[in-house]
């Protein structure tokens, strides 16, 4: 979710501006970008370079072209090219960040959004370079980093949801959920639309014992998200919550749930080989924690699957 909002953000920051012909294939293309009609605005801002290939603009709305077609070869060239033809292309290093962060190139991500903050010439800018920043050292597991990122996010807009859903999470790794909540519910109020907060509330609530609410703050999630991960993380918050209430039968169907929608998650794996656990069925829950494990949990979240493979699986 985040990335698209962050792919958004980029093509509003893009100004429409009439002129000679390179202009309007220009306008046109952004048009079709608006549209999602992204391999007509590649042919348009082709024609557009072709009779201007020193405008920093054009190369930079091709690379937001690109990156929404998969072309990350031409992404990164035109992303190159635009700061050639413009050093002070703040607008350019914050798509490049944002693109980086999700390629898990987080060291480089956090150089571009520096650079980002550093020639911002706006506000909207300097936000969305901290939102990037903040990002990429909460991927790297820096949390108390990010959570500084983020503030400043909310000094330029204090009613963004956002920045306050970064902060809630943040907070859920520095080990205070109940704080943590505070800030994805103003996150949810702030925008009913985006269920992606409530995810994290009922995986807290989870974390502090209420596990009643946190499955009604699950199925709630379940039953409105039309998303297939968030529908999965769900799913894994609300089998954990049964099996601690003892439901093993329905805590394994959600967690079977999870897997299947996203089989990527290892704090699925963990929680399905915790229910095996609690049946005493300890190959099975080995073989899981063998996969979370497959899966980078321990980069993640710690070493709490060692540990139980310690005594469970040795």
């Amino acid at each position: 979710m985040r990335s698209v909002i962050f792919i958004t953000a980029c093509i509003c920051l893009l100004h429409p501006l009439f002129g000679q012909n390179a202009e309007k294939h220009y306008q046109q293309s952004l048009l079709k970008i608006k549209e999602k009609g992204y391999t007509e605005a590649l042919t348009l801002i082709d024609k557009a370079i072709a009779e201007n290939p020193d405008s920093a603009k054009y190369f930079y709305t091709r690379a937001i072209i690109c990156s929404a077609l998969g072309m990350w070869q031409q992404f990164y060239k035109d992303v190159d090219h635009a700061i050639y033809l413009k050093k002070d292309y703040a607008e350019a290093y914050l798509l490049r960040a944002g693109i980086l962060k999700d390629a898990g190139q987080f060291y480089d991500a956090i150089k571009d959004a520096n650079m980002a903050i550093m020639l911002a010439p706006n506000d909207s800018i300097r936000y969305w370079s901290y939102c990037a920043r903040g990002n990429a050292k909460w991927s790297m597991n820096k949390p108390q980093e990010a959570y500084e990122d983020y503030l400043e996010c909310l000094k330029i807009d204090s009613l963004d949801p956002a920045a306050y859903w970064g902060i809630g999470n943040c907070l859920d790794d520095m080990g205070k959920p109940a704080e943590a909540i505070q800030f994805l519910l103003k996150a949810f109020a702030l925008d009913t639309t985006t269920l992606g907060p409530l995810i994290s509330v009922s995986y807290q609530l989870g974390v502090m014992g209420d596990h009643s609410a946190a499955i009604t703050y699950a199925t709630r999630v379940i039953d409105k998200d039309p998303g297939v991960k968030s529908k999965s993380y769900a799913y894994n918050n609300r089998g954990y919550s049964k099996m601690k209430l003892g439901d093993y039968k329905g805590a394994r169907e959600d967690i079977n749930k999870s897997i299947q929608l996203n089989p990527y998650n290892p704090y699925a794996y963990r929680n399905r080989a915790l229910v095996y656990i609690e049946l005493k069925k300890h190959k099975k829950a080995c073989k899981d924690l063998d996969k979370a494990l497959e899966l980078g949990f321990t980069v993640r979240y710690g070493n709490e699957v060692i540990e139980l493979q310690n005594k469970y699986c040795r």
